[in-house]
């Protein structure tokens, strides 16, 4: 091979290494000899200053050139990555936002505390979409106790795409959780006793949440007018499913809208910014047709929407949902118990009430009763 020859080939691989278009072996091969001319360009240097005559040769920045090319390749993998995440970051929106996706999985996670925690609801307080196909939501715990709401934990939610993980935190649950009794048990009145002095000892400074148990199952009005005559709020009516529920499923005292129950009543543009007024369907205080309605709707939404329910709620699978609406839609809405709350002076006027087959006291806090 002519000395010309394989100066040519020498440089055109050259060439090739430093765009990359060597293949793995090739490269680590010519990256040997790259550093062996570099050994040897160091050792012309040394050299250098006791040469007569010394004419300055064309040098090769053999280190740069190495530098060069992996400073290249770091780039392409950065742009790259960049790339990937802007297209998942699309993609992800387009997902979430399309169908009104973000709102209806919100709906999910406080439409199952709405119909299983008595007293409690969540309110959104941060998250949002992030770019790889997922999206995070926060929300606080609130419990109303009398006349005022506490924050008694959090809930953090992640859907991937249309999977749900969930994880709560709450501050003070240590103690037992209350209970409805059921029929079937026997309380004896010995236990109603220590129920009631315990609600006794405290009546004159506080307001207490209250799990009564009927002594038979009454209808949503019927539950009204067993209160009338009491300064108290219910806060919840569990309903009767036909099966022994693990916990209460009912509905609070307020009706529980869905996003498709929303009526768009304004909208407004400011240049890349919309901004919606919505209203929600008239509702007056009391009115049990409409209560009875949400809770049905929000039974079939949760079932429809079952994989998420279950993870936030593992109880209300899609069997018990779908066997407590057959059994709704053909027996009617009948309530065993209620949850109140109110003054605990005011309570305790029940004792003797028959009705009242068993008590069970949820919590109690200093007087504050505004109603």
């Amino acid at each position: 091979m002519s000395k010309d020859r394989y100066k040519e080939e020498w440089r055109d691989k050259l060439k090739r290494f430093e765009a990359g278009e060597l293949s793995s072996a090739e490269a680590e091969e010519f990256e040997k000899e790259l550093n062996k001319l570099e050994t040897l360009q160091q050792h012309m240097d040394e050299q250098e200053p006791s040469r007569k005559n010394y004419k300055p040769m064309e040098r090769l920045n053999l280190r740069k050139t190495k530098w060069k090319l992996r400073f290249e390749q770091v780039g392409t993998i950065i742009a790259a990555f960049l790339l990937i995440t802007i297209i998942c970051s699309v993609v992800t929106n387009i997902f979430f936002t399309t169908g009104d996706r973000q709102v209806l999985y919100d709906d999910v996670v406080k439409r199952v505390y709405d119909i299983t925690k008595p007293g409690v609801s969540l309110s959104g307080s941060g998250g949002g979409i992030s770019p790889y196909f997922t999206k995070d939501k926060t929300y606080t715990i609130e419990k109303q106790i009398g006349s005022e709401t506490q924050v008694i934990g959090s809930l953090s939610t992640r859907h991937f795409f249309s999977q749900l993980n969930t994880k709560d935190k709450v501050y003070d649950g240590s103690g037992e959780e209350p209970q409805f009794y059921t029929l079937k048990n026997t309380v004896t009145e010995m236990e109603l006793i220590d129920k009631w002095s315990v609600l006794e000892k405290i009546a004159d400074v506080s307001v207490s949440n209250v799990y009564i148990t009927f002594d038979r199952n009454y209808s949503t009005e019927e539950v009204n007018r067993l209160f009338d005559d009491y300064d108290v709020e219910i806060l919840f009516y569990p309903v009767d499913t036909g099966i022994a529920d693990d916990e209460p499923i009912g509905f609070p005292n307020d009706p529980m809208w869905l996003e498709t129950d929303w009526t768009l009543e304004s909208e407004r543009k400011e240049g890349n910014t919309t901004s919606a007024t919505y209203s929600a369907p008239g509702y007056d205080e009391g009115d049990t047709e409409i209560l009875q309605e949400q809770f049905m709707k929000v039974l079939h939404f949760l079932n429809d929407y079952s994989k998420q329910t279950r993870e936030v709620n593992y109880n209300l699978r899609s069997e018990a949902l779908s066997s407590a609406i057959s059994y709704l839609e053909e027996h009617g809405i009948n309530h065993y118990g209620a949850v109140i709350t109110g003054p605990t002076t005011e309570i305790i006027k029940m004792q003797d009430q028959e009705f009242i087959y068993a008590i069970d006291l949820d919590e109690s806090d200093l007087y504050n009763w505004n109603r």
